[in-house]
């Protein structure tokens, strides 16, 4: 993955009775939210079934006990998932953990009600996935930007006109968890291709954390 860990799971604050819909997501992120559930449940969803197929064999490597670091998961945050006491909270969450395969670009196809989502490098349509979240849901969107946090009316009119409809009745834009989040990954800069064949080539990602209304 070339997002930052830290500002994602900062900005979104996960509790221990949130529900957490994950969207083309299915490696180090919604692992890295088991950590701070008690009762709540991750419905992680992708359209590549490899992807789906990777995750559940790195749960099968933590199951058997086994040192993650090797598979570089998290290569923005470093060893984030060789710390002890961090593996063994996400290994006893491991059963509120669900896999889903389905086209991330449509509304997802679920009855739940989210307190918490979270869309990794997906052009997610705020208007359509709007009914599955509870009043006062927190979503990290992060997208290829440069407008935000300095120009949100900017953004909003953008986003608004491609989805057509004024998401600023749908949702408000968390500002201090924006800019929370967006100080934590600029600080962390990340080549993610690194090869004579493809070069480097950077990768900068912009989070919004917006409120459902």
């Amino acid at each position: 993955m070339n997002e930052t860990l830290e500002a994602i799971t900062q900005a979104l604050s996960i509790e221990q009775d949130d529900r957490v819909i994950s969207i083309c997501s299915c490696g180090a992120q919604p692992l890295a939210f088991l950590q701070y559930l008690g009762n709540g449940r991750i419905l992680a969803i992708d359209n590549n079934p490899k992807q789906i197929n990777f995750a559940k064999q790195v749960i099968q490597i933590i199951k058997q006990g086994k040192n993650l670091k090797e598979l570089n998961l998290a290569p923005k945050d470093g060893p984030y998932f060789s710390n002890k006491h961090r593996l063994e909270a996400i290994t006893q969450n491991l059963n509120r953990l669900q896999f889903k395969l389905m086209d991330v670009t449509k509304k997802p196809e679920t009855n739940r009600k989210f307190t918490k989502g979270y869309f990794s490098n997906a052009d997610v349509n705020l208007k359509y996935i709007h009914p599955i979240f509870e009043d006062g849901a927190l979503i990290y969107v992060a997208f290829a930007t440069h407008d935000l946090p300095k120009d949100i009316e900017k953004f909003l009119d953008n986003r608004s006109e491609a989805y057509r409809c004024d998401i600023r009745k749908l949702y408000e834009i968390d500002m201090p968890r924006t800019r929370l989040a967006c100080k934590i990954e600029s600080a962390h800069p990340c080549v993610y291709h690194d090869s004579v064949k493809l070069g480097s080539i950077w990768c900068a990602w912009t989070p919004c954390i917006f409120k459902k209304i």
